[in-house]
């Protein structure tokens, strides 16, 4: 297969596509367009950005077809040597997994716009040709040759490029470096001037860290692909040796908030590399991207990848103690103030993903397989390390995970994973995996359990916005309703998305002149319909916030298991 990209007009957001098939026999086939990307395990509808769709022989003659469905074509040949496909795709989706064309960029994942033949994703080569003024610098994990105002991408199987987004900007910003033999490449499009010796030194350090843990990094080179656009966003998507991280409205690049965030979101891909990439659940080997892929490790393949991204920062040192739990504590409270949290499980999620998304759907439906997920991998660790006296760890859980599921098996289960722990443990998990990842189980106990193991103490504090406190709501500060708690009053007068106006005829522009009190007057909108309603506290407080507090007298044993947990 042999596709050409052309970028005639920015402003379009319109790529012109010419994909060239060979035709061997004149029988009918089948072109597809994926209906799903890995990493995002829900269904997306790439095909409503194709438009201007046609087919012609290598004569110029048109060629019969038939969309049978959103994504799939029957192609009905006559004698022809090769078949080329006309399409433009509308790329204007800024984010991880989409496709963005505008003045100054060309980022691509092939996966959004390529057809495939159906039955060759894993078989058929691939080379794609991209007509870019020769100013244009790339990035990608394919091979890319150059001449004049052409760039040829070969990719040894389709799903090789789709596996590969490419990155192209006269103004890319790029560097180079090599831990343990692999090839580190960074790429950054955006107004910000990276630091890069900063960053290839606290690259080096969680990148170490994590091939520790493996013994071997699966590939020979890895790029980190950055843009940084003028609006809020924060996603990264991983692949087998690159990923796309988005984060929106940066100022800089100090040791503030925005580092954290590019740190944190940086080592949870690079963990991905082994941790899906290679290391999948069985029900994802192969990929069919034609249908849905219902499977049940969102819990190992987030949720550990969470806890372990951030886990990394802290053991290469990168971080602090302090900023680790900082971001831990982010995943707490967010399981915590899910009112899902006690009535569903890790386990749902693998339909519930699939079904409506990411995005919050009601209060009731889902828990986050990467809050909840994190939270049970750190329970797990910490209950391993109690179980074998520090001798064996998660991180063992993973290396065995590896060793025996990765890159060219058949993938794994959740019972191939708990039978590791429990090989490595000598111990029955049963419990562990009934309560936390099967059940509902309140895991405050759980969690103090492991935090007084390390010497410290883990409490639920009031929050500040006494509205949050004593009546169950949260809101933005433009007043959108964004969470409420099922036993609180407010779930009583608030659905999610109400724009409150007024609370005691203070507007809520004004919100910090608001005078604490447990009876309020609320002025909202609801579908542009005006209410008034009051509402009492009924005497429980909601949406505690985590904090955790070291012990002021540790023993010995929580002092070593400290150290040990953080490698110092």
């Amino acid at each position: 297969m042999h596709t050409i990209l052309n970028f005639p007009d920015p402003n379009s957001h319109l790529i012109h596509v010419e994909s060239v098939y060979q035709v061997h026999d004149n029988q009918p086939f089948t072109l597809q367009l994926a209906t799903w990307r890995p990493g995002r395990y829900e269904h997306q509808n790439y095909a409503r950005n194709i438009t201007f769709f046609k087919i012609k022989n290598n004569f110029g003659k048109n060629v019969s077809f038939n969309q049978v469905n959103t994504n799939q074509w029957e192609i009905y040949p006559e004698d022809d040597q090769e078949i080329h496909v006309f399409y433009q795709y509308y790329a204007n989706q800024p984010d991880a997994g989409g496709s963005w064309f505008k003045e100054d960029l060309v980022y691509i994942n092939f996966i959004n716009l390529l057809l495939y033949r159906k039955g060759s994703l894993h078989t058929e080569s691939c080379t794609v040709l991209l007509n870019l003024d020769s100013s244009y610098i790339l990035d990608c994990a394919l091979e890319i040759k150059c001449s004049k105002n052409i760039f040829l991408l070969s990719a040894n199987s389709l799903m090789h490029i789709f596996d590969s987004p490419l990155l192209a900007s006269t103004s890319l910003k790029l560097h180079n470096f090599n831990v343990g033999g692999v090839n580190i490449f960074l790429s950054f499009f955006g107004n910000i001037t990276p630091i890069f010796n900063d960053l290839e030194k606290d690259f080096s350090k969680f990148i170490k860290i994590q091939i520790e843990i493996f013994g071997i990094f699966p590939e020979t080179e890895y790029h980190f692909q950055f843009i940084l656009p003028c609006f809020n966003i924060t996603h990264g998507v991983e692949h087998s040796k690159s990923t796309v991280i988005f984060l929106g409205n940066l100022t800089d690049f100090n040791f503030n908030d925005n580092y954290i965030k590019l740190l944190s979101i940086s080592s949870h891909e690079f963990f991905h590399a082994w941790n899906i990439c290679k290391i999948r659940p069985k029900n994802l080997q192969p990929y069919h991207f034609s249908k849905s892929q219902f499977f049940e490790e969102g819990f190992v393949v987030e949720g550990v990848t969470t806890y372990y991204g951030d886990l990394c920062l802290l053991k290469s040192k990168v971080w602090t103690f302090d900023t680790f739990i900082t971001e831990f504590l982010v995943n707490v409270e967010n399981h915590f103030h899910s009112s899902a949290r006690e009535s569903v499980s890790l386990m749902d999620s693998k339909f519930f993903l699939w079904v409506d998304g990411y995005q919050p759907s009601n209060l009731f439906r889902k828990v986050s397989i990467y809050d909840k997920g994190a939270i049970a991998a750190f329970i797990l660790d910490i209950k391993i390390r109690k179980i074998t006296n520090n001798i064996f760890s998660l991180d063992d859980v993973m290396l065995k995970l590896w060793t025996n599921y990765g890159a060219n098996s058949d993938g794994y289960t959740t019972q191939d994973y708990k039978t590791i722990i429990e090989q490595i443990c000598e111990s029955n998990f049963d419990t562990y995996f009934e309560s936390v990842i099967f059940g509902t189980l309140n895991l405050e106990n759980d969690l103090k359990s492991s935090f007084e193991y390390l010497g410290f103490e883990l409490k639920f504090l009031p929050t500040s916005n006494f509205y949050e406190h004593y009546f169950g709501f949260k809101m933005t500060a433009s007043g959108r309703v964004t969470a409420i708690d099922i036993e609180s009053p407010a779930s009583h007068i608030f659905n999610l998305d109400d724009l409150i106006l007024e609370i005691n005829n203070i507007n809520v522009s004004e919100i910090n002149t608001l005078v604490e009190s447990k009876n309020i007057e609320v002025r909202f909108l609801r579908f542009n319909d005006l209410y008034i309603k009051n509402i009492t506290s009924n005497g429980n407080t909601y949406f505690l916030n985590p904090t955790v507090i070291q012990l002021k007298n540790p023993t010995e044993e929580q002092n070593q298991n400290f150290k040990l947990f953080c490698k110092l």
